[in-house]
Formats: structure tokens, C-alpha cells, sequence
């Protein structure tokens, strides 16, 4: 006689692929639950046997956690989860969606038809500065002018 056992996918039935998530299953025995643990045997998806290595146990009834770089190895799909014991097994499914694909990102916006302004990169409209290199050169004139006059009296 088989014994009686009852499964839950406490995650939910369906996974993204690359959405980093695990998947929680946990199965109970219908008459004696603080058997189930110590009877599990095998864990199988599609038939073939998933290694220890992607997945944990532990104890409360049977709680499998499937690893979420396992479940990325998964083809997209429904896929059916087979769980073995001493005594019987018990099945559930599990789909695995494609992950959304990326968005392109927003276009760049178009640049302005209307001209800007031309910045002036100078200052040539100051009076004082022409004022001052015109006394400049007056003073320079004066400076030669007297030179010259000096040395005509030697």
C-alpha cells in the first residue's frame, strides 16, 4: 500500500527565468507526517533526477528548495516535479516563463531647430581702457620728445 502524500509549491507554480528566485516545495504525509523527511528518496524533474547539489531539505515535513541557478537551467515551459520516498511518490508541475525582455531605452531628445545666441568672447566697447592707452601713448610721445631736446643742449 502506498502511503498518502500531498505536495505544495509555497512559492507559487510559476518562475521567471533570471529572477534570482528559489522555489519552496513542501510535501506532507497524510497519516504519520514525522515520516515524511526520513522516507524521501529521490527528487526528479522531467524524469531525470536533479542533483543534492540544487536543492536543500530539511525537516517539517519535507521542505525541498530548489535553487534559483538550477531553475535558470530549466528550458521555458511546464515541467513535471516528481517526488520519490520508501514509500510512495507524489507529483506537482512547475512552469518556467521567459524572462521579460528589455526595454529599449528612450530616445535621445532632438536638438533645438531655433539658432542661439552668439556669446562675445571679448570686451573692445570700454572707453576708459582707450582713454587710458591713448594718455599711454601721449605720455610715451613726451618722454621721447624731451630726450631729444636733451641732447640737442649737450
Amino acid at each position: 500500500m502506498e502511503a498518502d502524500y500531498s505536495v505544495t509549491i509555497a512559492t507559487g507554480t510559476e518562475r521567471t527565468v533570471g529572477d534570482g528566485t528559489d522555489v519552496l516545495i513542501i510535501v506532507e504525509h497524510g497519516t504519520d507526517d514525522d515520516l515524511t523527511f526520513g522516507n524521501f528518496d529521490d527528487l526528479s524533474i522531467d524524469g531525470k533526477t536533479v542533483s543534492a547539489e540544487n536543492y536543500n531539505k530539511e525537516n517539517g515535513s519535507l521542505k525541498l528548495t530548489l535553487k534559483a541557478a538550477y531553475l535558470d537551467t530549466l528550458s521555458v515551459g511546464d515541467h513535471k516535479v516528481t517526488i520519490s520516498f520508501t514509500d510512495g511518490t507524489v507529483e506537482t508541475s512547475l512552469k518556467i516563463k521567459a524572462a521579460a525582455p528589455t526595454p529599449f531605452p528612450a530616445p535621445a531628445p532632438t536638438p533645438s531647430l531655433t539658432p542661439h545666441p552668439v556669446l562675445q568672447t571679448g570686451d573692445n566697447d570700454n572707453p576708459v581702457l582707450w582713454i587710458r592707452l591713448i594718455l599711454l601713448g601721449i605720455a610715451g610721445l613726451a618722454v621721447l620728445v624731451a630726450m631729444k631736446a636733451s641732447r640737442k643742449r649737450k
